[in-house]
């Protein structure tokens, strides 16, 4: 059974995301779509832009930038696993925005 992710509504009145800069929160949005059942993605910059951001210009410093804004919110967090740099998106934030349908 194949899964579809889609992004509730409430994101657009998220404080925390609100906060972020234009490329933070394009960064957290491409993000989203590649996680895990729990929120988990690869944390390293060049993988983000490999993966989430193939086609963009933007340099794996700046989503390292991006990364550390995100963090900062509590909107992610990050966490070592085996020897792997993994963001996590916070639980809560995530359940609310992130609405998994189960296709069939």
């Amino acid at each position: 059974m194949a899964r579809r992710r889609m992004l509730e509504i409430t994101i657009a009145y998220d404080e925390l995301f609100n906060s972020l800069s234009e490329f933070a929160q394009l960064t957290y949005l491409k993000i989203l779509p590649h996680t895990d059942d729990l929120g988990r993605f690869e944390g390293n910059p060049v993988i983000i832009k490999a993966r989430a951001m193939p086609l963009s210009s933007r340099k794996p410093t700046h989503i390292f930038n991006a990364i550390c804004e995100i963090l900062m919110t509590g909107l992610l967090r990050v966490f070592l696993s085996d020897s792997r740099l993994i963001l996590q998106f916070n639980e809560e934030a995530f359940k609310r925005i992130n609405a998994v349908f189960k296709m069939l």
